[in-house]
């Protein structure tokens, strides 16, 4: 942590953040104050909050001020010169709001801090400088304000809590009650937008380094109590990651190649900070989570990958090893079994091939919707007609990264085996292979002999 203290002068983080910014793009401020009135019936400064937004995307829009008897809300929006110019003022002592000229009567000490989330100033990671200002006690007063033509607050408290903006305010009791605290975010390069999109984190970038300093997003996610780390290098603008849409905890930083910080996201256990995660779900959202897990995982008991099925293909002898005759062993097996899935278009290294070329040229057509339900409906018919005995499965079809893939689902056999109509052979699943049971082991499947 960077942390500078009891400064007779302006931080060099303040005025190299303005100077920077003032060169490199237009930078807007947002100056929020609250001015209290006195027992002397004067105007005494309850705070001035002073906001960077670099982010013209996320920057919000101007609030009108509100004025009550005992209490002033202000908001004007500053450039960088004006910001300058504030800032030197605050250093003389003299500043003027609303046409309220506040003096202060001992010499300014300055302090500045580099805060990343969660911090008790803003969700964002960058430097927070600040100085005392009013060195009167401050009287807030704890009566409801109202007008008829401003919005209600309980009191004066609750009023600066929701003015200022801070992350946290503890109302009469804030220490920074009296202060100039400026927020000045990362400007350099920062996250602008994240969104999860079946499995797939996108996230968006901003800031004057972008696109010119070399990027690393680098971070981890939480599921079922395991930790999963993953490091992807920015192109451009965007970056892309392979994360669940939905997971226990979440977090990532955006560094430069000498592993400088330049954002810091957190999320989950019961709080996040940063920017908000936006979350697309599509109808196939569960499907295409499902093939994620099947890649994660790979072939096993409750798993197959097998190529496209042309539905006209022949069956062939029993001797043929044919691979419509593989998928109705790999069927018969599941069922016989515990269940599982076959997933037609995952190739054997867990990488997505799709059948969206075969799927084409079975339908003579694009491999469209049109096409997908007419060789769902084929292909499920096919099957059926082929197994005896009481199967129960299910076939659905979904794009997972431009692919098409197609999944059987089978459930477990209620009442009797499953078998193919052809061949007096049970089958069933041992580790990632099908297997043949000779007649004296079927009654440790099915606790009775033939």
């Amino acid at each position: 942590m960077i942390r500078t203290l009891n400064e007779t002068s302006p931080p060099a983080s303040l005025t190299a953040y303005l100077d920077d910014n003032l060169q490199k793009h237009k930078l807007a401020l947002r100056r929020r104050s609250a001015l209290a009135r006195s027992s002397q019936d004067s105007w005494t400064l309850a705070v001035s909050v002073v906001h960077a937004f670099p982010d013209p995307a996320i920057r919000p829009a101007p609030t009108a001020s509100h004025r009550y008897k005992e209490l002033l809300l202000l908001e004007d929006w500053l450039d960088c010169s004006q910001a300058r110019s504030f800032v030197d003022a605050v250093q003389a002592g003299v500043i003027t709001l609303d046409g309220n000229e506040l003096t202060r009567g001992t010499a300014a000490t300055w302090q500045s801090e580099f805060v990343s989330p969660p911090n008790p100033f803003m969700d964002r990671i960058g430097f927070v400088v600040q100085t005392r200002f009013e060195t009167r006690q401050i009287a807030l007063v704890q009566e409801p304000l109202f007008t008829a033509t401003e919005p209600y607050y309980p009191d004066a408290a609750g009023a600066l809590q929701d003015w200022s903006q801070l992350v946290q305010h503890h109302g009469h009791s804030d220490a920074r009650n009296g202060n100039v605290v400026f927020l000045l975010p990362e400007a350099r390069a920062f996250l602008t937008e994240a969104c999860s999109d079946n499995g797939v984190l996108r996230l968006k970038l901003a800031g004057s380094d972008v696109g010119r300093a070399s990027l690393i997003v680098k971070g981890a996610y939480w599921q079922d109590r395991q930790i999963h780390h993953f490091h992807r290098v920015v192109e451009g603008d965007h970056v892309e990651l392979t994360i669940p849409n939905e997971v226990d905890r979440l977090e990532y930083v955006l560094i430069g190649a000498g592993g400088e910080m330049y954002d810091l996201q957190r999320e989950g256990w019961g709080s996040t900070s940063g920017i908000a995660r936006l979350r697309t779900e599509r109808k196939d959202d569960a499907l295409v989570r499902q093939v994620r897990a099947a890649l994660e995982v790979g072939e096993g008991e409750e798993i197959e990958f097998k190529p496209f099925i042309d539905p006209t293909q022949p069956l062939g002898s029993v001797r043929e090893k044919s691979k419509f005759r593989e998928i109705l062993r790999t069927i018969a097996a599941f069922a016989n079994t515990s269940g599982g899935c076959i997933f037609l278009g995952i190739l054997d290294d867990c990488s997505l091939g799709g059948i969206q070329g075969d799927l084409a040229k079975w339908a003579d057509a694009a491999a469209g919707a049109e096409a997908c339900n007419r060789y769902k409906g084929t292909l499920t018919n096919k099957i059926r007609g082929e197994l005896l005995g009481d199967c129960r499965f299910w076939m659905a079809l979904a794009e997972v990264d431009g692919a098409t893939i197609a999944m059987i689902t089978v459930s477990r056999f209620e009442s009797a085996p499953v078998g193919l109509r052809d061949e007096g052979l049970c089958y069933v699943r041992r580790g990632a292979s099908n297997r043949f049971l000779s007649p004296h082991e079927w009654h440790t499947i099915f606790g009775h002999a033939p």
